[in-house]
């Protein structure tokens, strides 16, 4: 007993001497050649700490551990190897068996402590997991170096190549103390290929998960939480959302994820405000916490998902072939609203009828809507002017779809667009008998149809086509009984004065320029309604049209009625090149300066002062300037009867006076001048202070 005391003694102060004169400044062992307490797990660190030690094989070699488990660590005086299997129960650096297992290895790369996270796997792997000092295995390798038949990462990182999406490897299950060994390859948001990259952050800012130094954090803009931000953007890929707040991130087509998962203020995920499991509308509840409210009334259905792009987001819900096969609970089938074809194929009107509809079932129904394809109405537009406020992106329309009711549906017909309303039309629909009332369309607006002649249809059935070759006539008379069409019949060509009629009287050159809101005239023929007096000396086949008898017809007339001529032409019949004293004046005047100087009683050819030989010898435009023939302010114009008191009172030096601080003062029907007019045709000064005129 006492020789084998002594024999252990002995080995302890070999072993003692042997450590301390090795190394006689060791500050790691103690004067018995002891390390401190827990030193298996410290000295990790102490050896990591020294600089360059991760990757150099010289550091390992001059180091204090180096002294006593020798320059390649592996024995020395101590005959302790830091590579052995164990040193009493403890485990050196050799990975427990099965350690290649994901399971057992990222694990502990994922976690963070004393013994665990991505750092602590430098420590042997380098400090780019390639290989380093204790270990020559790369973390990226194609091949395990000890079992080719093993992969590795092979993806230059030392996590697995999905570790952003994956169920199985999740990155979400990570320490965020691993960010400063992440932030080695993704500082800045680097090799993102699912996100953008976070915005830049002051200089110094420590590595984190969520600080947007990496990936996370507020990669979301100010606001994002209003649904009209976010909404657009999970509309146009929901994937992308997917990523973050999906319980199955990388799911694929019919993996049905819930949106549920606790982010920040979410505590159910996107269900915290939508409707549990989907990730559209109904929005369900907004917490007051977020202090907005929806663009739609709550528990709306999501009738705007026609601005949706990605089809690929719709099948994760709704069957992997969108027709609800094994999809979440509740999700619809396309094809119960898109009953002609999936939009994936035909997209927008075309998936449920034609453009316009041409068949002869609901949702389908023909009936009339060909004869109305050639309408001059904007692109886009011209469903919604027999059917506003009822169309694609509208909860109605989204109702009707929805219901799919085999037959007409109530409120078929909202009359809201330009065309139908022209002319001041007040048009209406009648369900019962699906016949239109008071539309510009058909002709309640043109006052050769009032009263209609007997072959006119002023309130067509929706479902009663007109007979060929008598469309013209069902909307207006052929020719339309009016003055204008005097003479004509049905044989006289149309295209004489509306170029766009074909040549036979049948149809249409140009079906655009047909029920367009306006009267389309040939080239050479005025606009309707004429704007004013522009039409002077262009009074050549003025009588195709207009009457030219005896004055005192009205003015202005009825929309769609040409005026006699006499109704502003007072004076003279202007069958010959119209002239100022048609109207006012004498015709003797016509051709010298004091053409068109009124001379009698009655507006508009009231003398007053006009004729003051002692200074109104001026021509017109100095007082009436802009305002004379050839202006559209010059006389009736535009179906408006001009009258004194819209006479044009506008000064104007011209070449033959100089007017200075001349006033009119209008009251009433007297008109007042005030001012000094230097006439230098007369040489004469004529001082108004005032002069009533």
């Amino acid at each position: 007993m006492g020789i084998q005391r002594h024999g252990v003694m002995l080995w302890i102060i070999i072993a003692v001497w042997g450590c301390s004169k090795a190394n006689d400044n060791a500050t790691i062992v103690d004067v018995f050649g002891r390390h401190p307490a827990n030193w298996i797990v410290d000295h990790r660190e102490a050896f990591r700490s020294l600089p360059g030690a991760i990757d150099n094989p010289e550091v390992a070699r001059g180091s204090i551990c180096s002294q006593c488990h020798g320059g390649d660590l592996r024995g020395g005086i101590a005959k302790v190897s830091c590579f052995g299997q164990g040193f009493g129960d403890r485990s050196c650096h050799v990975h427990p068996t099965g350690y290649r297992n994901p399971g057992s290895h990222g694990a502990d790369a994922k976690g963070f402590g004393v013994s665990l996270g991505l750092s602590r796997c430098q420590g042997c792997h380098g400090s780019r997991y390639a290989g380093g000092l204790l270990s020559g295995v790369s973390c990226s390798s194609s091949a395990s170096l000890s079992d080719p038949a093993f992969g590795c990462h092979g993806i230059g990182a030392p996590h697995a190549a999905n570790w952003a999406a994956s169920t199985v490897h999740a990155h979400t299950t990570t320490d965020p103390g691993n960010a400063p060994a992440c932030a080695q390859c993704h500082a800045g948001g680097r090799f993102l290929t699912n996100l953008p990259p976070p915005p830049p952050q002051p200089s110094g800012t420590a590595p984190g998960c969520f600080n947007n130094t990496l990936c996370h954090g507020s990669l979301h803009p100010s606001g994002w939480i209003n649904p009209a931000q976010h909404g657009a953007a999970a509309k146009a890929n929901l994937i992308f959302c997917q990523r973050c707040h999906a319980d199955n991130p990388s799911g694929g087509p019919g993996s049905n994820p819930r949106f549920n998962v606790a982010i920040g203020r979410l505590s159910a995920g996107c269900e915290t405000c939508h409707k549990a499991l989907t990730a559209h509308p109904p929005v369900m509840q907004i917490p007051a916490v977020f202090g907005i409210s929806s663009p739609d009334p709550l528990g709306t259905p999501w009738f705007r998902h026609g601005t949706a792009t990605n089809f690929d987001a719709c099948k994760l819900c709704h069957g992997a072939d969108l027709d609800g096969v094994n999809g979440v609970p509740g999700a619809s089938r396309c094809r119960k609203c898109h009953v002609s074809a999936l939009p994936t194929t035909i997209n927008q009107c075309r998936s449920c009828h034609g453009q316009p509809p041409n068949g002869t079932l609901y949702p389908n129904n023909g009936n009339t809507h060909t004869s109305h394809a050639a309408l001059n109405v904007a692109a886009g537009a011209l469903c919604g002017e027999c059917h506003q406020g009822l169309g694609t992106g509208t909860l109605d329309h989204f109702n009707r779809a929805r219901a799919g009711t085999a037959g007409v549906q109530g409120g078929p017909v909202a009359f809201g667009g330009l065309l139908s309303r022209a002319g001041g039309a007040a048009p209406s629909f009648t369900l019962a008998t699906l016949r239109c009332d008071n539309t510009y369309c058909h002709g309640t607006t043109l006052a050769s149809n009032s009263p209609p002649p007997a072959a006119v249809i002023l309130s067509p059935t929706w479902n009663s086509p007109y007979p060929a070759g008598t469309r013209c006539g069902r909307c207006h008379g052929f020719p339309p009984a009016n003055a204008v069409h005097g003479g004509f019949t049905g044989n006289t060509p149309c295209n004489g004065c509306h170029g766009h009629v074909s040549a036979s009287n049948d149809g249409f050159g140009d079906p655009g320029r047909h029920v367009n809101g306006v009267i389309d005239l040939s080239p050479g023929v005025h606009a309707f309604p004429n704007p004013g007096s522009a039409h002077k000396g262009s009074s050549t086949g003025c009588t195709a049209c207009h009457a030219v008898s005896a004055p005192g017809d009205p003015y202005p007339v009825p929309a769609g009625t040409p005026p006699n001529c006499r109704s502003c032409h007072l004076a003279a019949n202007p069958g010959r090149d119209p002239q100022c004293s048609d109207c006012h004046g004498a015709a003797a005047d016509d051709v010298n300066s004091n053409a068109g100087r009124p001379n009698g009683t009655a507006f508009p050819n009231a003398a007053r002062s006009h004729s003051n030989p002692d200074s109104h010898v001026v021509g017109c435009a100095i007082c009436h300037s802009g305002g004379g023939t050839g202006a559209a302010t010059h006389g009736n114009s535009n179906r408006v009867a001009k009258g004194f008191n819209e006479v044009s009172l506008a000064f104007s030096g011209g070449a033959d006076a100089t007017l200075t601080g001349m006033t009119f003062t209008r009251v009433g029907g007297v008109v007042s001048c005030n001012g000094t007019c230097h006439n230098n045709i007369t040489g004469r000064t004529h001082n108004h202070a005032p002069e009533t005129w």
